[in-house]
């Protein structure tokens, strides 16, 4: 039986874990006064959640109260970070970690009426690639290309970053009982439960209307094949 964690937002007093987790593979390599530098990173994370109305945000995924993954809005090599003895990799029985964190993200990104979350990912963290794809995680074109020219001759000094996208339906105001994007997060487990059922009910009734306009489409066209077929047209069907 797996283990249990828990999903919260990055607060005050985190600083010192998000460095940790931002930097696991090492040193990051960028200057110090670039800003994607991993002290500036977790120095807006901090800022951001003390900020209600902020667009970005971040979460740390928590066993036995130790930080032990972290996902933000602003996408970093990965997508998403957790220690290896957690990871499905791992041998402490931990699943399902990096998956939550990406659907704690999703949740922030719907509320803010976004359409399309994203992930840079570098071409040789191959677990990261399993995982989102297996979320619905897409490759655009270039970065197709960019793997496929990279699998036929691999640089290891030249890696590329692949950017991922996954479409998101989005939630009305209604449906979310009028939650904001961070409330959605901190208010009681019920709000935030009712908030996903809803979403959950809104992707099964589009999808539902979707196959139904798709069915419809594809029979008025095989009718239309079939009395082009009567007067004597080439066309098959």
């Amino acid at each position: 039986m797996a283990n249990s964690f828990s999903i919260r937002p990055v607060q005050a007093g985190d600083e010192d874990n998000i460095y940790r987790l931002l930097t696991l593979d090492g040193p990051s390599g960028i200057p110090e006064d670039d800003p994607r530098h991993p002290l500036h990173e977790t120095e807006a994370l901090i800022a951001a959640s003390r900020d209600p109305a902020a667009k970005g945000g971040g979460w740390l995924a928590i066993v036995d109260g130790k930080p032990v993954g972290l996902i933000t809005t602003k996408d970093f090599d990965g997508g998403v970070v957790v220690e290896r003895d957690y990871s499905s990799a791992g041998s402490n029985g931990y699943k399902g970690i990096g998956a939550a964190l990406v659907d704690a993200r999703e949740q922030f990104m719907r509320a803010q009426g976004q359409t399309e979350a994203r992930a840079d990912i570098k071409a040789t963290n191959a677990a990261s690639l399993r995982m989102f794809s297996k979320l619905g995680y897409q490759f655009n074109a270039a970065s197709q290309a960019k793997l496929d020219a990279w699998n036929a001759e691999p640089d290891d000094k030249n890696v590329p970053v692949l950017i991922l996208t996954k479409k998101l339906s989005g939630l009305e105001k209604s449906d979310y009982g009028g939650l904001s994007a961070k409330s959605a997060f901190t208010n009681s487990s019920d709000e935030l439960l009712a908030a996903r059922l809803a979403q959950e009910k809104l992707d099964t009734e589009r999808a539902a209307k979707c196959g139904r306009e798709e069915q419809a489409e594809l029979n008025e066209a095989q009718e239309s094949s079939r009395q082009t077929l009567c007067l004597g047209s080439k066309i098959k069907l």
